[in-house]
């Protein structure tokens, strides 16, 4: 078995001493995922690359501005009140203000936390108000996501939602949400990134630091590994985090979908079997190339759309197989590069 343990990231610091544009991210996802707790990671990781990083929550900034008209509100009853997108308002002026005031120093990085749409009393409603684009003018656009059974665990734990989404429509939230910011970043011709929420912290981060990170998908056949050799996965994990000790890297499986209590649900176990699919081909697109772990023989459908979407989207597509995949599937006409030892693609990528 190969060992690909990841070494200390030596390159990191050195990275993170490169002198970066001022960043202002405008940061979605639906709630249970708790983006505020990782941005206090990502407030640590830039204190100690000699950065620092405002961090702007709209739902503090609601509360805030409500105390100040001497109207309090609580999560609980906050969706429900008339003036909603009034204090939402009030609370994104405010916003602003605080952007402007700080804008001017070249190591301080913004992150604006907010919803896209809410999913609440089953009808889909507004999170944002689009005349506050121009005026916050984000560098990009982040959309955090996790697994719809980790969503509705933390959202079983939280007044605010207990009993109120199935896991479906926890699944459609996340979709609607994904949707309506990508729309806007697009709006403004503006980057747009998926990210898992248990590697947002590290990638947003890195994104902060250095813009021009080059950025992999790596791909690997799930299924066919589990079928074979399910010890096969913690290499390919490794294997992620030693690449990103010069890259930024979007593991699908950081996001656990089909692996929960959604497995015993036929409906939204469809549902999310067609979302992973697309989530993944968006994964690609976003990334400058794709790398695939294939150490397996059982022929993998999923891997090798993958591969065929990357190749045949403009990305450099580098594959490790130490066999032939199928008769039918010529890797000289799908990929850039084929490695038949794991060994030589590693040190590719890894050579300055």
């Amino acid at each position: 078995m190969l060992n690909l343990r990841p070494q200390h990231r030596e390159s990191k610091p050195a990275r993170a001493n490169l002198k970066s544009p001022v960043m202002k991210v405008l940061c979605t996802g639906i709630s249970g995922i708790n983006k505020l707790k990782y941005a206090e990671e990502i407030k640590h990781n830039l204190n100690a690359a000699g950065h620092t990083v405002q961090v702007y929550d709209a739902w503090t900034y609601i509360k805030r501005s409500a105390e100040d008209l001497n109207q309090p509100v609580t999560k609980e009853k906050i969706l429900d009140r008339y003036d909603v997108d009034q204090l939402r308002a009030l609370a994104f002026e405010r916003i602003c203000q605080d952007l402007e005031k700080h804008g001017n120093d070249e190591r301080n990085h913004s992150v604006i936390l907010t919803h896209a749409c809410f999913r609440w009393n089953k009808y889909l409603r507004s999170g944002f108000d689009v005349y506050y684009l121009n005026k916050i003018d984000p560098t990009f656009y982040v959309n955090v996501l996790d697994g719809v059974s980790s969503v509705h665990k933390n959202l079983e734990q939280d007044s605010q939602w207990k009993g109120r989404l199935r896991l479906d429509e926890i699944a459609t939230w996340r979709d609607e949400e994904t949707f309506l910011t990508e729309v806007l970043a697009q709006f403004q011709k503006k980057k747009f990134y998926l990210i898992p929420v248990e590697e947002l912290s590290q990638t947003l981060t890195d994104l902060l630091l250095e813009p021009s990170i080059e950025k992999i998908y790596l791909s690997y056949p799930i299924t066919a590994i589990l079928k074979s050799n399910p010890k096969l996965l913690d290499e390919a994990r490794n294997f992620a985090e030693t690449l990103r000790r010069k890259y930024i890297v979007f593991n699908p499986l950081a996001i656990k979908d089909l692996m929960g209590d959604e497995k015993d649900d036929a409906g939204v176990l469809a549902q999310l079997r067609h979302g992973t699919v697309w989530r993944d081909f968006k994964l690609i697109d976003q990334s400058d190339m794709v790398v695939v772990y294939y150490p397996v023989q059982e022929n993998s459908p999923g891997a090798n759309r993958e591969i065929f979407h990357g190749y045949t989207h403009n990305k450099d597509v580098y594959l490790y197989c130490p066999h032939k995949i199928s008769p039918f599937w010529d890797p000289e006409i799908a990929v850039t590069k084929w490695f038949e030892k794991f060994e030589d693609l590693r040190d590719f990528l890894l050579s300055e």
